[in-house]
């Protein structure tokens, strides 16, 4: 359950840039807090490839994804309607991000390497001196770490392709939001992608667990059909025990949430549609 690090980091971002927003928005420091966010996402890229990522691995935990989509959904709420010239380069651009990002996450993807494509080592072979304790006696900082220590000359995902994953996720999110007739709204308005949306949080708690279980039946996956064993498994395991916490406890709490919604209507993550608050019932269906 190691993933778990992620959601303090959710909970500090709703607790610092919520109020710093809500601050900005009362004082019109709106355009101020725009510049500070980028200034600080730019600090947090520059750290991870130069190797300094400041107290507590800040840098690693990509603070910067959080900046730039807040500065995004700032931007996007000040832009006007997208004219048809503007939506169809939008969406060539948003098409090559999604190329770009996938390319980037796929090149230190082990199983490409295992059967013979282009990888890209993603983490030091020293990775323990990268992550050391370093309250213990002897334990390494990261400032002492030089990448070029493990594997000379090599570029690490970590160091560049969580910034360029970041950096090809904005156009991307932009194209979802601003062109709706774009073909990847369409593809992932199919039942099972959108089903598997509102998985997704059940999914991303429980599959650590689909992980380890396959990898100590299958420990060494060294073909290609014992791969596609092995990641069969990990997914058959994690929606076995996603779906029921999804099902019987993240729903019920999901609507005990709807019916203290300051809004008049709300998202029904249990079917995706947009509700009355005070009703329950569909705003997007016809009356009677």
């Amino acid at each position: 359950m190691s993933q778990l690090w992620t959601l303090s980091l959710e909970e500090q971002f709703y607790m610092v840039i919520g109020v710093a927003i809500l601050v900005a928005v009362t004082r019109r420091w709106v355009k101020a807090l725009v510049v500070a966010m980028v200034a600080l996402a730019l600090a947090a890229q520059w750290g991870r490839a130069t190797g300094h990522y400041g107290p507590f691995m800040i840098a690693m935990q990509r603070p910067d994804a959080l900046l730039l989509g807040s500065v995004l959904a700032i931007l996007n709420a000040h832009w006007g309607e997208f004219d048809a010239r503007a939506r169809t380069t939008l969406k060539w651009i948003a098409s090559v991000s999604l190329a770009v990002g996938a390319l980037t996450m796929f090149a230190s993807a082990h199983p490409l390497q295992r059967i013979g494509l282009p990888y890209w080592e993603g983490y030091p072979e020293l990775f323990e001196s990268y992550t050391a304790d370093v309250a213990g006696a002897g334990g390494r900082t990261l400032e002492t770490y030089t990448p070029s220590a493990s594997e000379p000359g090599a570029v690490y995902f970590i160091q560049f392709g969580h910034t360029i994953v970041i950096w090809a996720a904005l156009p991307f999110v932009l194209g979802m939001a601003r062109v709706k007739d774009w073909g990847m709204n369409r593809f992932l308005q199919w039942r099972p992608f959108m089903y598997m949306g509102r998985l997704s949080y059940s999914l991303y708690i429980w599959h650590g667990i689909g992980i380890m279980v396959a990898f100590a039946l299958i420990p060494d996956a060294t073909g290609l059909p014992q791969l596609l064993v092995r990641s069969a498994m990990v997914w058959i395991i994690s929606f076995a025990l996603a779906i029921p916490v999804y099902r019987y406890v993240e729903l019920r709490f999901q609507r005990i949430k709807l019916s203290y919604s300051a809004e008049k209507t709300a998202v029904d993550v249990s079917t995706g549609k947009e509700v009355d608050v005070a009703t329950g019932e569909s705003v997007e269906d016809p009356p009677g």
